[in-house]
């Protein structure tokens, strides 16, 4: 029997809320108690805030950035919300109300319901699910908790038409956001398959296009149809916006965010939805788009959330989201709560499920791979009047086995692994319906990439979610010799077999028709062999006459409500963009990438460990290929993940007798049975190349290997492979290659030394062009071509080429120091060195000792980086090298800038400055202006400071040199600071983080993080301050500079210790020290020692206590102990 009892809202007494417990059996309450509000609450350890924002916090921000000693404030929110909780239980559930909850639970506390009832928002707003009873069990788990509003009349009837052998559902998928955006059916396939799986009697449409007129528009058409809105995407209360994460959503103040007719945001108030809603008596609304059930005490109108408006507008039940919701968590509750539902027909209860399914899987998608997090709370049920929906107890097919007929045979079948991924893919491939007036769509990739998977896929969301139209139908045309075969299939289909006899332009002409005004969806699978490969014995399967009559057919659909969906291995440019939107498809990404791979190896047993660098390799080198995956992968059963790795970067094995592997090699075959022998050449180069190769690279290898004839035959082979499906063009003539092809060239053409020469020899001019470019520019040619140039690399080395490999060595060793990988470039400029030394090239050895010192200084070890320099500065003197000269005394004088030798510094930088304004180097004149100014700043003398600093932007603007323009900003910014022009500094930090962003300079961009993070601390807007701080900490440690990453963490201290929560403070300072007392720096230890102290003195006595024990356990007395600190300070 279920029981219901209801925690009314009363008024206030002395500004605390009063309460009483009604039996709503019989109305009978209790008498009044008052609770403490969570904004009254305070969590230990944090004085200047409240439960309230720190449940906030902990929900919405404490994954960017869940490492010590955010961990222990997590820990601490945790533990006072479950104080909290258990107190207003106490305090509501006493006498009679408490006899009445252990009635309640004697008949099950499953078969409870909570409803919460007040007018006021902020009391709406609390955390009631966290309500714990005596054993410490949480209500939100056991029995069901609800939220009502007094002040709204009742909803009216449901429509008399609602059906109730089969539960319909709207859904609405709202991606405006781009690539940055949710995966798009991220939430609705798990809950699309686990429904279909189960068999239950659910009718689910999607809204095409998610836009707020089509929902208009829909609930028209049919109503009085949905039992079910769902609102998938974003929305929420507040400022702020999308995050810019695809793993979380978020939204405007009191909006769900549709999109517009070019896929762009579109907000829709509440207001506006409730007006839109209120006319068609929808039972329920779900909404997982985040903060939609979110209010506040700045609201003074309980209906100021999405949520509780909908109740207004006369919805019985609304499950909406108080908080941010991130995307692993509603992967969890909407399942839940979907099975839940349709087997007790309760909204309640489905959300009860939901919470407990999010409790049982807590792991979070965040900085730290997966992390728990206790966000079971963020689900919220608003309901004024439970509708109790037909139950479905019993698997209870609403289809025969043959309903899925709207499915061409040849799609009902997706593989051994399901489809898996490709979200994006999918909203491309939808958007294209919508938008596009193209009648065909084509589908491009490499062999094995997941092309007709795909195409499958697709079909199989569109039956899932009714959106097939008036049904599909399905062409292989590597089998198919003709056109007219595929205008009769349709025809008979369409008009009967005796519409076959008709002449073909009276077919032709009335298909058209039907197909334009009817909306099919047709697929033309394997569409490579139409064409087949020019300059081979591939032939084409189709005439010339029959290509043209394909071409026609695309031309009159163009328009119509029919889309043909094209899948092949060449991008068909026989194809005109008038008649054919092209999509390309690479291989899996991110997670729908590492849900492959298990999949894959969930048949061997094993799950595959994401850490392990040979695993993690293996992947690279796959470049997320599926089929490719497949093959290597099933071969784990006999081989470690470490030997795999190295026979794949001797030779592509697949598993003996998997298809998977004859698919690959079937691709392969093109080399044995059609490709003219007299590609050899080219095939001999590409085979040097590793996942990416430029066509006109391999021209200058031709020409270098004595090939004249090599243009010609350029233009013949590289179509040849990408229609073979083993390159795919990217443009501006740079292709991938298939992870298979390389290592088959290698073997089946072997290189002869002159070709071998040539591709060195263009690698190394390669290297030497891209060597002087700033290092955002150097971002992509690196991210390209590294494994070439490594490849090169180790050619040269084996070769003799002494030259090539300093000039390769060169340029990786800089790459390698602009994206922090400093023991990669150490390793390689000492190999530099050697080979230098060898052949007694002193400018390359005094240019690697150079670099050598770069890196040591950039891991602020000055003291190496001063004797690489030096050993530099030796050499260019006895070559007589000025500029080079000039570049060691300036960095001798950056390093004892680094070192607050001042003095020494500016030495160093006059003498560089005398012999760069003699030799009128512009650009190195702006930087030991900027430097000066930096030592001005320094100095406290930011007048002279400033006038460096515009000096040096005079220069750097002239020259145009952008990336040292933000350095000089930032700088600027920093001035404007000390002189606490804090608008001014903003401005010119923003100006500098515009340009590092624009470029790609993560580490130029933490700096100025940090530095706004500071900003916003002196300007007591802590929250502000922590996020900047944060975003800077991030990339610190990710690249694993810690005397970097200790700064902010002192900087962190420093806001802890001002919002008076001392033992955050401590544990931030406490790293900053251990890392500045490591690296020997002892000014900064001393500037957080000093703040350390603060603590001590400052803070209640056991804190000091706490404190002072702390200080010794981290081994800092080995430095310097607290009383020598304390006389030191003094």
């Amino acid at each position: 029997m279920d029981a219901q009892l209801q925690i009314r809202h009363i008024g206030y007494q002395d500004d605390k809320p009063q309460f009483f417990v009604v039996r709503l059996d019989d109305g009978k309450n209790s008498s009044p108690v008052t609770l403490t509000p969570p904004e009254q609450t305070t969590v230990e350890g944090r004085p200047n805030s409240n439960l309230q924002q720190d449940l906030r916090w902990y929900l919405e921000k404490f994954l960017d950035y869940p490492f010590d000693p955010e961990t222990f404030t997590a820990e601490r929110v945790q533990d006072a919300l479950h104080g909290w909780g258990e107190q207003c239980f106490a305090t509501l559930f006493q006498g009679q109300a408490l006899l009445w909850f252990h009635t309640a639970r004697q008949q099950g506390l499953e078969n409870l319901t909570l409803k919460i009832a007040s007018n006021d928002p902020r009391v709406l707003a609390w955390p009631w699910e966290a309500l714990r009873d005596p054993d410490g069990t949480t209500l939100a788990h056991t029995c069901r908790i609800e939220r009502q509003v007094d002040k709204v009349n009742d909803p009216l009837p449901l429509p008399e038409n609602l059906p109730q052998d089969c539960i319909n559902i709207l859904l609405v998928i709202a991606r405006p956001y781009g690539d940055n955006d949710v995966g798009f059916h991220a939430l609705s396939r798990p809950m699309i398959e686990l429904l279909r799986k189960q068999q239950l009697p659910v009718h689910i449409d999607v809204l095409r296009p998610p836009t707020f007129d089509q929902l208009r528009n829909t609930l028209h058409q049919r109503r009085g149809f949905y039992h079910i809105v769902h609102f998938d995407g974003h929305g929420g209360y507040g400022e702020a916006g999308h995050t810019g994460s695809p793993h979380a959503f978020k939204g405007l103040q009191g909006m769900l965010i549709f999109e517009d007719a070019q896929a762009e945001p579109a907000p829709v108030t509440a207001e506006q939805l409730t007006q839109l809603i209120a006319e068609y008596r929808i039972p329920i609304m779900v909404l997982n788009a985040c903060q939609s059930a979110r209010i506040d005490e700045r609201a003074d109108d309980a209906f100021a959330s999405v949520a509780a408006a909908l109740l207004k507008a006369g919805i019985r039940s609304v499950v909406a989201m108080g908080y941010n919701l991130y995307v692993s968590g509603a992967q969890q509750f909407v399942p839940a709560f979907y099975q839940r539902l349709l087997t007790s027909g309760k909204v309640a209860e489905a959300t009860r499920a939901g919470r407990q399914a999010m409790r049982a899987h807590d792991g979070r998608v965040c900085a730290r791979g997966e992390f728990p997090l206790q966000d079971w709370l963020v689900p919220v049920l608003y309901q004024q009047d439970a509708v109790t929906l037909p139950a479905f107890t019993q698997v209870s097919p609403r289809r025969s086995p043959d309903a899925d007929n709207l499915l061409p045979e040849e799609a009902r079948e997706l593989g051994d692994y399901g489809f898996i991924g490709r979200e994006r893919a999918v909203q491309t491939l939808e958007r294209a319906r919508l938008q596009q007036p193209q009648a065909a769509f084509l589908i491009h990739g490499m062999a094995g990439v997941g092309k007709t998977i795909l195409a499958k896929g697709f079909l199989h969301w569109l039956q899932d979610t009714n959106g097939l139209g008036a049904g599909a139908f399905w062409f292989s045309f590597d089998a198919i010799r003709n056109t007219e075969y595929v205008i009769n299939e349709l025809v008979d289909a369409l008009f009967g077999t005796n519409a076959r006899a008709a002449p073909l332009e009276q077919k032709l002409t009335a298909l058209v028709q039907t197909l334009r005004e009817q909306p099919f969806l047709l697929v033309w699978d394997n569409f490579e062999s139409v064409s087949g490969i020019a300059g081979t014995e591939v032939t084409a399967l189709l005439t010339d006459d029959d290509r043209n009559l394909l071409k026609k057919l695309l031309k009159q659909l163009r328009g119509g409500k029919t889309k043909v969906l094209i899948t092949s291995r060449s991008p068909e440019n026989w194809l005109t963009p008038q008649e054919c939107y092209r999509l390309p498809l690479s291989g899996l990404q991110g997670e729908e990438l590492w849900e492959y791979c298990n999949a894959v190896v969930r048949d061997l047993g094993l799950k595959i460990d994401r850490k392990n660098q040979d695993f993690l390799a293996i992947i690279n080198e796959l470049d997320g290929h599926p089929l490719a995956i497949r093959a290597i992968l099933l071969r784990l059963n006999e081989r470690s993940a470490a030997a795999l790795l190295t026979e794949l970067k001797q030779q592509f094995a697949g598993a003996e007798g998997d298809e998977s592997t004859r698919q690959i090699y079937a691709a392969l075959s093109i080399f044995n049975q059609s490709l003219p022998d007299f590609f050899a050449p080219i095939l001999q180069l590409i085979g040097l190349h590793k996942r990416y190769v430029e066509r006109d690279h391999v021209e200058q290898m031709l020409l270098f290997s004595g090939d004249q004839s090599g243009k010609l035959l350029l233009e013949g082979c590289f179509p040849a492979l990408e229609n073979a499906g083993l390159l795919q063009h990217h443009g501006h003539g740079l292709y991938s290659s298939h992870p298979a092809l390389c290592s088959y060239l290698t073997l089946k053409y072997p290189v002869i030394k002159a070709r071998q020469h040539a591709f060195i020899n263009m690698m190394g001019r390669y290297a030497e062009y891209i060597a002087p470019k700033p290092a955002h520019e150097q971002h992509l040619p690196f991210l390209v071509h590294s494994a070439n140039l490594y490849h090169a690399l180790s050619l040269a080395e084996s070769l003799q080429m002494g030259t090539h490999f300093i000039a390769l060595a060169q340029s990786l060793a800089m790459h390698e120091y602009y994206v922090s990988n400093f023991d990669l470039a150490k390793s390689l400029l000492k190999r530099l060195v050697s080979k230098a030394i060898e052949l007694k090239m002193l400018s390359f050895e005094a240019a690697a000792y150079h670099k050598l010192g770069l890196i040591s200084q950039a891991q602020k070890n000055l003291i190496n980086a001063q004797d690489w320099y030096k050993k530099s500065l030796e050499l260019n003197e006895k070559l007589g090298k000025e500029s080079d000269m000039a570049d060691n005394f300036h960095n001798l004088g950056t390093t004892a800038m680094n070192q607050r030798n001042f003095s020494a510094a500016e030495h160093w930088f006059k003498k560089s400055l005398a012999i760069n304004q003699k030799l009128s180097r512009e650009i190195f004149i702006a930087n030991i202006f900027h430097n000066l100014g930096f030592i001005a700043t320094e100095m406290n003398d930011y007048k002279k400071a400033k006038d460096y600093y515009k000096n040096a932007l005079l220069l750097k603007e002239k020259n145009g040199d952008e990336a040292s323009v933000a350095t000089t900003y930032h700088q600027l910014g920093m001035v404007l600071e000390q002189e606490k022009d804090f608008s001014e500094a903003e401005r010119f930090y923003s100006k500098s983080l515009e340009i590092k962003e624009k470029q790609g300079n993560a580490e130029g961009a933490a700096k100025t993080y940090h530095q706004l993070g500071s900003l916003f601390q002196e300007q007591k807007n802590f929250p502000v301050a922590e996020y900047w701080c944060k975003k800077a900490l991030i990339i610190w440690e990710r690249n694993n500079q810690e005397m970097d990453a200790a700064r902010v963490y002192d900087q962190l201290g420093i806001i802890a210790f001002i919002q008076e929560s001392d033992e955050a403070a401590m544990e931030w300072f406490l790293k900053a020290l251990l890392i500045f007392s490591n690296f020997s720096d002892m000014h900064h230890f001393m500037i957080t020692a000093e703040h350390y102290r603060g603590i001590i003195k400052c803070a209640a006595p056991s804190t000091q206590i706490i404190a002072q024990k702390r200080w010794q356990e981290a081994g800092l007395d080995q430095t310097i102990t607290l009383d020598q600190l304390e006389q030191q300070l003094q």
